[in-house]
C-alpha cells in the first residue's frame, strides 16, 4: 500500500507521539515512586534539623521562664496580705483624725459619723 509523503509523516509523528506519550507514564510512574519514597526522608530530616538548631532552644528557654500556677498564687496571696495591710494602715490614719478632729471640735458629729462610713474596715 502507498502512502503519500504527508501521510506517512503524520504517521510517524502519532506513532512517535504515543510512544512518548508511554515514555512520560513510565518516567512519572518511577519519579512518583521515588519521590514518594524520598520526600518522608527529607521531611524528617530537614524537620528535625529546624527542630534541634530552632525549635527546641526557643521552647526550652520559655519553659525555664515560664511562670507556673502555684508561683503566681502566692505571689498573688501575698500581694492580696499586702494591700490589706496598707488598707488597714490608712482607715487607722483616717479613724485617728476623725478622733483629734472631734476632740478639737473642728468637725459636728454628723460630719464625723459620715466620714466614718467612708472607711474600708469599719469599727
Amino acid at each position: 500500500m502507498d502512502v503519500p509523503d504527508t501521510c506517512q509523516s503524520e504517521l510517524f509523528v502519532l506513532e512517535s507521539s504515543s510512544m512518548e506519550e508511554k515514555d512520560l507514564k513510565q518516567i512519572g510512574q518511577v519519579f512518583d515512586e521515588r519521590f514518594e519514597k524520598a520526600l518522608p526522608k527529607a521531611f524528617n530530616k530537614a524537620f528535625s534539623q529546624i527542630w534541634e538548631h530552632n525549635l527546641e532552644p526557643v521552647l526550652t528557654d520559655i519553659q525555664t521562664q515560664m511562670v507556673t500556677k502555684a508561683y503566681l498564687d502566692d505571689k498573688l496571696s501575698d500581694l492580696s496580705g499586702d494591700l490589706i495591710t496598707k488598707l488597714r494602715k490608712e482607715d487607722q490614719k483616717v479613724n485617728r483624725l476623725l478622733d483629734i478632729l472631734r476632740t478639737k471640735n473642728v468637725l459636728s458629729e454628723s460630719d464625723i459619723r459620715e466620714l466614718g462610713n467612708l472607711v474600708v474596715f469599719p469599727k
